[in-house]
């Protein structure tokens, strides 16, 4: 199998990283009745294991970071700190949790439900 090489400080990965982040938080704050519990158990896996991952690469405003996610606060200062996070995170810890999204992702779809 072909290796992915994904050049560090890769800024289109890091946007779409915190993407996730900003989407898998905003599941784990609204609990939207069309997502399953795996589907919100997930979100909260990846909005956990990325701060966890964060503050482990040198981020030290996770704290805040999670109350800005989870209060549904849309700014650029989220942006910019949902960004550092995950460029913090690195790319093989964000790899690792955004598989756990594609397996619930799947077991969605599975069970009948959209996107």
């Amino acid at each position: 199998m072909k290796k992915r090489v994904i050049p560090k400080g890769n800024k289109s990965l890091d946007a779409t990283a915190a993407a996730l982040l900003v989407e898998s938080a905003s599941v784990v704050a609204s609990l939207p009745p069309n997502i399953t519990a795996a589907g919100v158990a997930a979100s909260q896996a990846f909005v956990d294991g990325t701060l966890t991952a964060a503050k482990a690469g040198g981020y030290t405003k996770t704290d805040a970071l999670r109350a800005m996610l989870l209060g549904g606060q849309a700014s650029s200062r989220l942006v910019e700190m949902t960004r550092a996070a995950c460029k913090a995170a690195g790319f093989a810890a964000i790899c690792k949790l955004v598989t756990g999204l594609e397996s619930a992702h799947k077991a969605h779809c599975a069970q009948g439900g959209g996107l």
